[in-house]
């Protein structure tokens, strides 16, 4: 794993046992994971600057991301020389994820408010896509995962435009 420094540019991905940051994120969100790995801390960054499909369920949502880290996590810790990568061997995970608007970004949202409370059947649900590393990656960040309320907030398409004209007056 990478010992110093590591920033993740927009759409980028980076892990680190140090430091790590990103671009300014606007719109954008960030996920954050932060655990153990063979007793080291480490942290893993994703920067997501285009949303997902708003029109599928939180569920399929919140599939589609935990298969994206299941993949993304093994990546980064093999380029860190670890040969055998399991999720299994991941320990203490907590997600944070923040960004974006008041207005955007509201369906990978509430699929991450899925892991803060799931509803009752969501265990066999995630169970039922028959992939070991997706539920272990699920179990250890239900109850374990905060969302973070967007600060920033957009403009309507016609205040911006004005704005960036400079023909903007409250």
């Amino acid at each position: 794993m990478v010992a110093g420094h590591v920033h993740v540019p927009i759409e980028g991905q980076g892990l680190s046992v140090s430091t790590i940051s990103t671009d300014p994120l606007l719109t954008c969100l960030f996920y954050l994971i932060h655990g153990l790995h063979k007793d080291v801390e480490f942290s893993y960054l994703h920067h997501s600057a285009f949303p997902m499909d708003k029109y599928k369920s939180s569920t399929i949502l919140l599939v589609d991301i935990l298969q994206h880290f299941v993949e993304y996590l093994k990546t980064h810790l093999k380029e860190a020389g670890e040969l055998d990568v399991k999720i299994q061997d991941l320990q203490e995970l907590r997600l944070f994820v923040g960004g974006g608007t008041n207005k955007s970004r509201s369906a990978e949202r509430n699929a991450f408010f899925l892991l803060m409370k799931p509803y009752h059947s969501l265990h066999n649900e995630i169970k039922s896509f028959n992939n070991t590393e997706l539920l272990c990656l699920f179990e250890k960040l239900v109850y374990h995962t905060t969302v973070i309320k967007a600060v920033t907030f957009a403009w309507p398409t016609a205040e911006e435009d004005k704005a960036a004209l400079g023909t903007y007056d409250d």
